[in-house]
């Protein structure tokens, strides 16, 4: 099994909790929708170890998939049938 890891950064005009709801609601669902792709979790960053700085991106999500080819292949059908 890989792992597949999508850092985001939120535009200065948006809310982390317009943010986090697009998440739940929009981005993870869609995650799921594809069999190849397992467990999407999302993670919100805080300042780095040990410092005052923020880390280089606000959110993390962490996805477990059964290896690129079979996510290529199944993002191909869905853009071909246009179904997902």
């Amino acid at each position: 099994m890989d792992t597949m890891i999508v850092m985001y950064n939120l535009a200065d005009s948006q809310s982390e909790a317009a943010f986090e709801t697009w998440l739940r609601e929009v981005d993870m669902p869609n995650y799921a929708k594809l069999s190849s792709m397992h467990n999407p979790t999302y993670f919100r960053a805080g300042a780095m170890l040990g410092t005052d700085k923020p880390a280089p991106y606000q959110y993390t999500v962490v996805i477990e998939m059964d290896g690129a080819e079979a996510v290529e292949a199944e993002i191909a059908k869905w853009v071909q049938s246009s179904t997902v």
